[in-house]
């Protein structure tokens, strides 16, 4: 920029103008990059925070579903799939008998050890073991519903912590932009104050202002004209 379009923009206000929007755009950029690096860094730990409960919930879920299966509330084609499944399991079914066993010692230590007897410790060893597993499905499945609700809180806490910076973003916003228009606004009358300042001193050159004419101003003045 020239030295004359310099004395132009500083008489005009056209250079302070300039200065004030290049603030403002500086400082809401940076509120801006703020904004983003606090959402970021909060997304970031509550993604890590639920990272850790995640897994419980998961399985805690397959875990109630399945103790549903069990009770029929899915239907008989769920609840023989589960019961399937538990007989289906090696180690339950080595404990399963192991557990006849020790009732057969313990029946024919009694001599009370008949073909009826035997049914019958075998129906309820099975309905025991059924019956723990159900028990296990459901602490498993109160597990992972702990684990969903610490995941709900979580999401709450980061809707909460987003809209926070969202607010102090917006009255960062809202602070320079009131700062930038009523700088503008004092700038915008840079130009009549220059004018008026010109034009006293023109008046004042001619004697009207109070300075001496000096020339073709005093000989005027003499003469009278230009006077009431």
């Amino acid at each position: 920029m020239s030295f004359l379009q310099g004395l132009v923009d500083s008489f005009t206000g056209a250079g302070a103008k300039k200065d004030i929007q290049a603030g403002m755009d500086k400082a809401t950029g940076a509120l801006t990059d703020s904004r983003n690096s606090a959402l970021g860094a909060s997304r970031a730990g509550y993604a890590e925070a639920r990272g850790y409960l995640r897994p419980f919930a998961e399985s805690g879920g397959r875990a109630s579903t399945l103790y549903s299966d069990t009770l029929g509330v899915n239907g008989a084609d769920a609840r023989r799939q589960a019961q399937d499944l538990y007989n289906s399991d090696d180690m339950l079914a080595q404990n399963r008998a192991y557990d006849l066993k020790r009732s057969g010692w313990q029946k024919n230590a009694s001599g009370d050890f008949g073909a009826g007897t035997a049914a019958l410790a075998d129906a309820r060893i099975r309905m025991r073991g059924y019956g723990d597993w159900q028990n296990r499905l459901g602490q498993a499945g109160q597990q992972g519903y702990g684990a969903a609700a610490g995941m709900s809180d979580i999401a709450a806490r980061e809707g909460s912590a987003a809209a926070g910076i969202y607010d102090n973003y917006g009255r960062g916003m809202a602070g320079t932009y009131q700062q930038g228009y009523n700088a503008l606004a004092q700038n915008e009358n840079t130009l009549a104050q220059n004018l008026i300042g010109v034009g006293s001193l023109a008046l004042k050159a001619t004697g009207w202002g109070g300075f001496a004419p000096t020339g073709a101003a005093r000989g005027a003045n003499d003469l009278g004209y230009g006077r009431p």
